[in-house]
């Protein structure tokens, strides 16, 4: 029988350096057995309580992950994203083994802090089967950080529960960060085992976040979108877009000053171009034009793991994909400068 469980967390917000209180909208997308409701302000900040039904799916027996939907309306309309995800232990006496990294203390750091400290635990939690493997001598653990479109050792290999703990400085996260904790038991010769998380500084005044023209699947590999890296400062969008027209030919009956973001089907690469009131001009790299920030595109596989042998992807503030570059499951990262 597994017990009914409550969480809370809070939706805080800020204007420049200054905390105030945000103001929701109607939260959407829990599954069946999980609610998530909104309490009064307190101290600027708004509690959300997150209640699991005893015995709960959450969703079909077969769904292991989601997205809950939470509207900001002010001081900035925004939609932030409450991702929820499931561990199954596996059955009794079955050989499966299971790796979950989470955070005991939450995932963001704000203003240099977490939870009043300057650092935060990652905690990892192995089990092979319904046993609890975390804290044996022979499960070893191995943490690395993504950067630039490639893993690095971030704690060196150790064993139980001295391996099973990673400890992040709020100067280790510059905007966000994304840790792995790597998982084996037993000798070198066994498989190893991999789970993922992204840690958030609020410190920072840059946010980068990434849309889709195309949604976020496709299906049989069918399908195209073009991602947008936009980048944000204290709640206002900066170097934002020239166009929100990506087409392979140009429009018809331009004005001058006109953009447009050319796609070229072959290329993730897309080019920049600008009307000049007699022909279109590519602009990307013109400097009376062009973006201001750099933009440098990477993948991960569905197992964390670097695509395209840690090289940069693609590079430009909008990019073209389709279903030739998204291999079952894909994540796009894009690094701004």
């Amino acid at each position: 029988m597994v017990t009914a469980v409550t969480k809370t967390c809070s939706v805080v917000a800020y204007t420049g350096t200054t905390k105030v209180t945000p103001t929701l909208g109607t939260i959407s997308g829990a599954p069946t057995g999980m609610t998530v409701t909104a309490g009064s302000a307190s101290g600027n900040e708004i509690p959300l309580t997150i209640a699991i039904a005893a015995n709960s799916n959450l969703g079909s027996a077969g769904q292991l992950e989601g997205t809950i939907s939470i509207p900001v309306t002010a001081p900035v309309s925004t939609m932030l994203q409450l991702r929820w995800s499931k561990v199954n232990t596996c059955a009794t006496g079955s050989a499966a083994y299971v790796l979950t990294v989470y955070a005991p203390g939450g995932t963001v750091f704000t203003n240099g802090t977490a939870n009043g400290s300057a650092s935060m635990t990652l905690t990892a939690q192995f089990f092979q089967g319904s046993t609890d493997r975390t804290t044996s001598s022979s499960s070893l653990y191995l943490w690395q950080k993504y950067t630039s479109g490639s893993w690095t050792t971030f704690k060196a290999e150790a064993s139980g529960s001295s391996g099973s703990t990673c400890t992040v400085n709020a100067s280790d996260v510059v905007g966000t960060a994304t840790f792995r904790c790597r998982a084996r038991y037993g000798s070198s010769s066994t498989a190893f085992f991999y789970d993922t998380i992204t840690i958030i500084d609020k410190t920072d005044n840059y946010q980068a976040d990434i849309d889709s023209t195309a949604g976020d699947v496709f299906k049989n590999t069918v399908g195209s979108t073009c991602l947008i890296c936009r980048l944000w400062q204290n709640g206002r969008e900066v170097d934002p877009l020239k166009s929100t027209t990506y087409a392979t030919a140009a429009p018809s009956s331009p004005a001058t000053g006109d953009f447009y973001y050319q796609i070229t089907t072959s290329t993730p690469t897309t080019r920049l171009m600008r009307y000049s009131g007699s022909a279109w001009e590519d602009v990307t790299a013109n400097a009376s034009h062009k973006h201001a920030n750099t933009y440098t595109w990477y993948r991960r596989d569905k197992n964390g793991n670097p695509m395209d042998s840690g090289a940069a992807f693609a590079t430009g503030k909008v990019i073209y994909v389709d279903g030739d570059d998204v291999d079952s499951k894909t994540v796009f990262v894009c690094e701004v400068e």
